[in-house]
């Protein structure tokens, strides 16, 4: 019985000893494979919350490229599928990355087109184009300004406008609207002195401030003046650039400059000193579009100095 009683002792000794006597622990020992620390553990494991997975991941919502949305005139990705389009203006559209929109239109007798492009540059560049029948641009407009304008002078037939962002630029797509005219330009304020949209038809300014004028985009305004012998010309316009860069010209009567200004400020202004009698044209033009009114206001004013 003594023997007996020892092997029991033995026995618990020998199991006391292996909970901390250096034995090998056993797989389930919470220091094993599947301890915390653990290739599963929640803590380290690949699928943790910094993995590829997580917020900061390649697929994260607010680092992704918002994709163009197609407008309702989709799918007019080339010729044969151009949209046709007629007077009046053509709203909700959107010109997407690599994706060219086209619209087609007819006109029935010779006279001069007008087309007009509306958006916001800073969304995204649109340039335009009118084409004919075989694909060949006709006018195009490639600014670097809000809208874009062009003009034609087209033969009856139908025609195409081509309508695309910039290949450079970084916009995934940008809205805009889309109006055509014909003989008339595209709707925009006139002032008291139109028609003066040529050196032909030049209206004749009073000395002094003209107030109350508007140039519109592709409609120059032409003015007459004269002076004699030795006698000086000046001529200041007054406007707010952000609206629309105005530019200033004074020329002979055979269309050539003879002064010119065309700043990127709020005022531009000519002078010039006659070496004989003559009648000279004041030339105002609007350079590029861009504010919340179609063309820009502005006021002139005409004086003279004698010799």
């Amino acid at each position: 019985m003594y023997k007996h009683l020892s092997l029991v002792s033995l026995f618990v000794l020998m199991a006391l000893c292996g909970l901390g006597c250096g034995v090998t622990p056993s797989p389930n020992d919470d220091d094993a494979a599947d301890d915390d620390d653990a290739a599963d553990d929640d803590d380290d494991a690949t699928d943790d919350d910094d993995a590829t997975d997580d917020d900061d991941a390649t697929d994260d919502d607010d680092d992704a490229v918002e994709a163009c949305v197609d407008d309702w005139a989709e799918e007019n990705d080339d010729l044969e599928s151009a949209v046709t389009v007629g007077w009046d203006p053509v709203e909700s559209l959107v010109a997407c990355d690599e994706d060219l929109d086209f619209f087609q239109f007819t006109v029935t007798q010779a006279d001069t087109l007008y087309l007009g492009v509306f958006f916001e540059h800073d969304a995204g560049d649109i340039d335009i184009a009118i084409l004919d029948g075989e694909g060949f641009s006709l006018g195009s407009g490639a600014s670097a300004t809000d809208n874009e304008f062009v003009e034609a002078t087209l033969d009856p037939g139908t025609y195409f406008v081509e309508v695309g962002l910039y290949p450079g630029d970084e916009a995934q797509g940008n809205a805009y609207s889309l109006d055509l005219n014909v003989g008339t330009p595209l709707d925009c304020p006139t002032d008291p002195l139109e028609p003066n949209d040529s050196q032909a038809t030049a209206s004749m300014p009073a000395m002094g401030v003209n107030d109350g004028l508007h140039i519109c985009p592709l409609d120059a305004d032409y003015y007459s003046v004269s002076g004699s012998n030795g006698e000086t010309i000046d001529v200041a316009l007054s406007f707010e650039h952000l609206e629309g860069d105005i530019d200033l010209r004074l020329l002979n009567a055979s269309g050539e400059t003879l002064a010119y200004s065309n700043s990127q400020s709020n005022s531009e202004s000519v002078s010039f000193t006659l070496s004989e009698s003559a009648d000279l044209t004041i030339m105002v033009s609007l350079w590029s579009e861009s504010g919340s009114v179609s063309g820009n206001p502005y006021s002139m004013t005409v004086s003279s100095i004698s010799p």
